[in-house]
């Protein structure tokens, strides 16, 4: 809670909210890109029509173009670190009408009950601004009933007269009967108030610690209440059978549901009828036999889901082939691509719309268009014009390679940006330990959503398995199943060197002291590096069960977070950590367990600052999530929420330096690579803060 203050008082709210929320009325319009197109295409369409009255009259054309377009409202009711509630989106308006009710059970420690009111967009939610009410206000029981101003993140409403109309009531615990009589004491309702199902008998609810555990000693038995040793199930042997076994009904809920699953790989009891089929089979074999199956499946609004399950279909042709095991060094040179597909079409309709601007901003002059006479064109038609030549050229695809086996990718070039004919010129040396029936070549497009797939080049592994030196053109194939162009290749060279061949994995380091450790590694073997295990970033004391290790000695559970701080504190010379998520405001410490270092009270950005001016050089690696801006006025949080444009903002003007790398494979990461070789000193990873 960012915009809490320290001084506002907290209240432990635990009863029902009984919430209406109503409408909202002069939001801003958040789709500004959207409305510069439609106003372009508005002005295409005045300047290539003479005016006239009737195309001046409200509801024509143009009031269409410039009216379409505005902001998609919804809003949020939240708590710290959760969201209770959140309302439909309403598509282009500016003053929308929800009129839904939420009845919310409460048990949270807090100072504002906040509403978020927020822009449905295709990048994800933009905040457009927030309404606090106190907790103070809330607790007192009375009704609330009202306009209420919505604060934008200026701190202050986007329009003056921008507001959110809800209705609230709180009512305690201690005030409500059915917390003192339970489900027993209501009979009539089948069950706990305001849930979507009524209450059914005959239910098992089955925890997991782990999907499969495949060995007995893989953990230490939990003792429970009564002497019991707590039996670990098998969750994916659990599942098949309950499919199997079921006769009226499965219903799945999951964020991701794969088709080709097999359920059952280890099983610790007889294989049931069905069980060696695929999860997709399974669930067909069920319905067919009159079962009812219903999934419900999380929609990833970043994927292009038809694409994806062509390109999962185009590779289900490889189980037939022969599996080999490569195990060795494979020397990979990737070259250059030719006649790639221009996958950037959005962008291209959007570079003709603008073209055609110009065409119909700059009439022909001096000269009738109709005139066949070529040879005495007004110079902007002349060839080589920057004005015209550099909208048909500017846009096209952004490709790069991912090289994979079965569930790994163990190779990516560089994104060549707007080329259909790359070259890279990149040589990988690649170690392999994979069963494998194809190399794949993934020749993708880099996009703002993320990747879209041109095609694939595959490379038999047995004929990569002889050893032999292979080069030259191989054909990209598209998810059809063909190429995109006739002429669409890859040009590549590969060596593999099984391992039974080279010496040094016999001798190992100690037979090749010249390299300095392991050869084509990022960095020199270095002496005196410490590395410590954790099983969570904080555990209180007493909470885990003790761990017998060798020798009779138990396992002691440290405590990550406290570590990191002191290993900061305590640095002289360099502080480098690397993180997917890294927030500025975390506080390292806040349950200590022994005596709190100076500077120990500050959050990690404070701390970071705090080290940097005492001389210690500070570098920061941070995931660039490439759907969060914070720029030309447009601040998105990300899909992923990983606060890495306001952990950079909040260093820009310091002496830490903090770089934020995306996720593709690109130039900038040599610079990177460069910085990180200057520094050898106290290096500590984050893996998530």
């Amino acid at each position: 809670m960012a915009d809490t203050s320290d001084s506002e008082q907290m209240v432990y709210l635990n009863g029902d909210l009984d919430l209406k929320i109503l409408e909202a009325r002069h939001l801003p319009n958040m789709d500004l890109l959207a409305l510069n197109l439609s106003r372009c295409f508005a002005s295409c369409e005045a300047r290539k029509r003479p005016s006239s009255p009737d195309r001046q009259r409200p509801g024509d054309r143009k009031d269409r173009h410039t009216n379409i377009i505005t902001s998609d409202p919804y809003v949020k009711v939240c708590v710290p670190q959760a969201t209770l509630a959140r309302t439909r989106v309403i598509s282009n308006t500016q003053n929308p009408y929800w009129n839904e009710r939420f009845s919310i059970p409460l048990a949270h420690p807090l100072a504002n009950l906040k509403f978020e009111v927020k822009e449905n967009d295709l990048l994800g939610a933009e905040l457009m601004g927030t309404v606090l009410i106190p907790a103070e206000k809330l607790a007192s029981g009375d009704p609330i009933s009202g306009w209420f101003p919505v604060i934008g993140p200026l701190g202050k409403p986007p329009k003056p007269n921008t507001a959110l109309r809800i209705e609230m009531q709180f009512t305690p615990c201690e005030k409500n009967p059915h917390y003192q009589r339970g489900i027993a004491g209501h009979p009539e309702h089948m069950g706990v108030h305001q849930t979507y199902f009524p209450l059914r008998r005959g239910g098992s609810v089955a925890l997991y610690q782990d999907a499969h555990s495949p060995g007995e000693a893989l953990s230490p038995e939990i003792e429970l209440d009564g002497g019991i040793v707590y039996k670990r199930g098998q969750c994916w042997e659990d599942i098949c059978h309950a499919i199997v076994e079921a006769h009226h009904m499965i219903y799945l809920v999951g964020w991701s549901i794969f088709h080709k699953v097999k359920l059952i790989r280890e099983h610790t009891r007889p294989l049931p009828r069905g069980g060696e089929l695929s999860l997709g089979e399974l669930l067909k074999y069920k319905s067919e036999e009159g079962v009812r199956v219903l999934m419900l499946v999380w929609d990833d609004r970043f994927s292009d889901k038809l694409h994806i399950f062509k390109s999962f279909d185009s590779m289900a042709d490889t189980a037939s082939q022969r599996v080999i095991y490569l195990h060795g060094d494979l020397d990979l040179k990737i070259l250059k691509a030719r006649d790639l597909p221009n996958m950037d079409l959005v962008t291209e309709h959007v570079r003709r719309c603008f073209t055609l601007c110009d065409a119909c901003k700059t009439p022909s002059a001096g000269k009738d268009v109709s005139t066949p006479d070529t040879d005495d064109r007004p110079a902007r038609h002349k060839p080589g014009d920057k004005r015209l030549d550099h909208h048909r050229k500017i846009i096209t695809s952004d490709p790069y390679v991912t090289v994979c086996v079965p569930q790994a990718t163990v190779a990516r070039t560089r994104v060549i940006s707007n080329t259909q004919n790359p070259y890279w010129n990149e040589n990988f040396y690649i170690p392999l330990a994979h069963p494998v029936a194809n190399l794949e070549f993934q020749v993708k497009d880099n996009d703002l959503f993320g990747a879209e797939v041109i095609g694939v080049a595959r490379i038999p592994a047995e004929r990569i398995a002889t050893g032999e030196h292979i080069s030259g053109w191989f054909p990209v194939i598209g998810a059809n199943g063909k190429q995109p162009k006739p002429t669409t290749a890859l040009q590549i060279e590969i060596k593999f060197t099984p391992f039974e061949q080279n010496p040094f994995y016999r001798t190992g380091i100690a037979g090749d002291p010249e390299h300095l450790g392991v050869r084509h590694t990022y960095f020199p073997l270095r002496k005196g590096g410490l590395a410590t295990l954790y099983q969570d970033a904080h555990v209180p004391e007493g909470l885990l069960p003790d761990i017998e290790v060798d020798g009779g000695q138990v396992y002691r559970h440290e405590t990550c977070w406290e570590d990191i701080c002191h290993a900061i504190v305590e640095a002289h010379h360099m502080v480098y950590i690397v993180g997917w998520s890294i927030y500025h405001k975390v506080k390292l410490i806040r349950e200590p367990t022994r005596p709190l270092p100076r500077g120990g009270d500050l959050t990690l950005g404070d701390l970071l600052k705090y080290k940097s001016e005492e001389g210690v050089r500070v570098l920061m690696l941070v995931w660039d999530d490439r759907t969060s801006h914070d720029k030309f006025f447009i601040n998105t949080k990300g899909v992923m929420e990983t606060h890495d444009e306001e952990t950079r903002k909040f260093f820009k003007h310091s002496s830490v330096i903090c770089v934020l790398s995306p996720r593709y494979a690109s130039s900038k990461l040599s610079f990177i690579k460069q910085q990180v070789r200057l520094y050898d000193i106290e290096i500590i990873y984050l893996p998530f803060l």
